[in-house]
């Protein structure tokens, strides 16, 4: 994956932007744990602060991006698609793009045994699962006054709900509606100064 971080630096005013960039800038491989946990925390800042010029840059190498079975990289793909999918700047022929990819899941042929799981992709993801756990994961974070973790919470039940929208690809308008409260919701939320501040 080829991402030009100096450019996205001269977009990052945040001291979290500034920390996740300089890690960035120094060494970066998709494939390593650590450099997508400071990418993924890094477009979710961006997204949060409303800097939407950098992804320009991440977009397209998002979508180059090939299921392989990895699970744990899948998991950061969908989560990036969910937030890049929900920012004004995303084209309709990208959007198209997102739900492509996430289509070639269905389309992959497992080489660990998984093939039903594949299969049922977005039967998973329309079903609401993982909307209905994000949910709970928000509802848990606030009983535990846990300001922190309730902002990383409601970034992912955005990003899931946005995720069921891309798999959607404009076929049921009552789902979308639905969905797009949820994200509303959770934008407000997290624009509140109190989450604000972990962005």
């Amino acid at each position: 994956m080829n991402i030009d971080f100096n450019k996205i630096a001269e977009f990052c005013v945040t001291k979290n932007q500034k920390k996740k960039i300089s890690i960035l800038q120094k060494k970066f491989s998709f494939n390593n744990s650590k450099s997508r946990e400071a990418l993924t925390d890094l477009i979710s800042s961006l997204f949060v602060n409303k800097i939407y010029e950098p992804f320009k840059i991440i977009i397209p190498a998002i979508l180059q991006v090939k299921f392989e079975e990895d699970f744990e990289i899948w998991g950061d793909v969908e989560y990036i698609l969910g937030l890049l999918n929900e920012s004004p700047i995303i084209s309709s022929a990208q959007k198209k793009q997102s739900f492509e990819l996430l289509k070639s899941v269905t389309e992959y042929k497992s080489q660990k045994g998984a093939q039903e799981g594949l299969d049922n992709y977005f039967a998973r993801h329309l079903s609401l699962y993982f909307v209905e756990e994000g949910m709970e994961n928000v509802k848990e974070s606030i009983e535990d006054d846990d300001l922190e973790l309730e902002y990383f919470m409601r970034l992912g039940l955005l990003s899931a709900a946005s995720v069921v929208k891309i798999i959607c690809n404009s076929t049921n308008d009552l789902l979308e509606k639905q969905m797009n409260e949820i994200i509303l919701k959770q934008i407000q939320a997290l624009h509140e100064e109190k989450l604000l501040k972990y962005s």
